[in-house]
């Protein structure tokens, strides 16, 4: 889920080449349908405008970037609670509409089965703590109102605390509690632990780095684990390539003029689930 900047330098052509084509592209008056040219997925004209106004809440006709990421978490939690029926549906064997401890470790066992046996008893224990937080009611199940805590950590700052802290100590090979860029990224790669470092990982890192110290504390690390850095990095380069006038607010105007840049971006995969999730 890693957001890699997109060749940046490009942003204004891109932007010109839209801006060119102006809002007379035939496609523009097309409401509701996800077009795809060139190969990427775009989003209509009308489809940004319309996400424009959910995300502008003060209604004041431009969109600043707390606006933007206040709407990303107002999602994030929306879709968390939207999947509990899914993930019932998929792993309650018993079909008694919610999850035993049982049910769970043995989805996780299976979807496991590769780890090494000590990776997948850490693995296990972890998730096993899990469970015992989202249990609010601590009845031995999880119901639909309890699963997102579950499945989604960044909705509950003690599973959060729990899934941060089994990631930093499976990937901090010298114990001081912090990882440094090759702990970081070895350990996100499955199978691929000896690719170098790529230059976007390498400023990806720098940017989680708030301190500058040259490694992630766990406080760092909660950003990379809840999809908050990915999508505000995402937000942060499109905002420095369609805010044309500078005032540090997006118009529906100036989103639209994005359109294509948009495409091309990781902001654009975020924008295509909340304008699904909204039926826009």
């Amino acid at each position: 889920m890693a957001f890699h900047a997109k060749c940046e330098d490009d942003a204004d052509q891109q932007l010109h080449e839209s801006t060119d084509a102006g809002l007379d592209d035939p496609d523009h008056e097309v409401a509701g349908e996800v077009l795809e040219l060139g190969g990427a997925p775009r989003l209509s004209f009308d489809q940004l405008r319309s996400l424009h106004n959910l995300v502008d809440t003060d209604q004041d006709g431009k969109a600043s970037m707390l606006e933007f990421t206040n709407y990303a978490a107002k999602m994030r939690k929306l879709q968390a609670t939207k999947e509990s029926d899914a993930i019932i549906e998929e792993i309650d064997t018993d079909k008694n509409g919610k999850l035993s401890m049982y049910e769970l470790i043995d989805e996780i066992s299976r979807d496991n089965q590769q780890a090494s046996g000590k990776k997948a008893s850490a693995l296990s224990e972890l998730e096993r703590q899990k469970f015992k937080v989202a249990d609010i009611n601590g009845d031995g199940f999880l119901t639909k109102d309890e699963i997102p805590t579950m499945f989604f950590p960044e909705t509950h700052a003690g599973v959060l605390e729990l899934a941060v802290q089994h990631t930093l100590s499976q990937r901090d090979k010298n114990n001081d509690e912090q990882l440094s860029e090759s702990e970081f990224w070895q350990g996100e790669r499955e199978g691929e632990e000896g690719m170098p470092i790529s230059d976007d990982e390498h400023r990806d890192f720098e940017k989680l780095d708030t301190n500058g110290d040259g490694l992630l504390s766990i406080h760092e690390l909660k950003a990379w684990e809840t999809g908050t850095f990915q999508i505000n990095d995402a937000l942060k380069i499109l905002f420095q390539a369609a805010d044309k006038d500078g005032d540090k607010h997006l118009s529906a105007e100036e989103l639209a003029v994005a359109r294509e840049y948009i495409s091309m971006t990781d902001a654009n995969y975020h924008f295509m689930d909340w304008v699904e999730h909204s039926e826009l």
